[in-house]
């Protein structure tokens, strides 16, 4: 099985016990909107963060209480993974793409110890106060941050992803290109 809490760890233990709401603050500051889906019970959202490992990923499920780190990858590589390590459980010695993944995780473990900024204020994943003398380069934030949607795109989910895809699709796989059209041309 894929150690990600040994892997948080060594990175920095506190990893494995992060609080929902400060980490759902950072995320949503840093990497705008969730971008992938969750459940409608258990799970807030969930961030999907890919890893220099072609095909893997790091996710950040925000549950009511904590936000949970695993790992995932496309089928063949989740298969590529588990295949070395079942092979490596006789030879005790890990495969060179079993390290590349434990290597790329920890890359971007290590990047969700950046802060970020909320005007002239830093938040870390841990929360608002630097809890641990963290003093890394701080991350951009996304290009959302700070934006709100209306409710009411959300009335007929359908309807909106119809209008995205509309919008995309003007703007030959841009929705900024595909948006400026519709805005200068009222025939649309």
């Amino acid at each position: 099985m894929f150690p990600i809490e040994n892997l948080c760890d060594e990175v920095d233990p506190r990893l494995n016990k992060l609080a929902a709401g400060k980490a759902f603050l950072y995320l949503y500051r840093r990497f705008g909107f969730p971008n992938s889906g969750s459940d409608r019970h258990k799970s807030v959202c969930e961030y999907m963060i890919e890893c220099s490992a072609p095909g893997t990923f790091v996710i950040l499920t925000v549950r009511s209480t904590l936000c949970k780190i695993t790992w995932s990858a496309r089928r063949k590589q989740f298969n590529q993974y588990y295949d070395d390590e079942r092979t490596t459980r006789r030879r005790k010695k890990k495969t060179k793409w079993m390290e590349q993944c434990h290597e790329s995780t920890k890359e971007v473990l290590r990047d969700l110890l950046r802060p970020v900024f909320v005007r002239d204020v830093p938040i870390w994943i841990f929360g608002a106060e630097d809890e641990g003398g963290i003093s890394l380069e701080s991350a951009e934030p996304a290009k959302t941050a700070g934006y709100g949607l209306s409710s009411d795109l959300f009335e007929d989910i359908g309807a909106f992803y119809d209008l995205i895809d509309h919008v995309r699709g003007l703007g030959y796989g841009s929705f900024a290109k595909g948006a400026k059209l519709v805005v200068n041309n009222s025939n649309l």
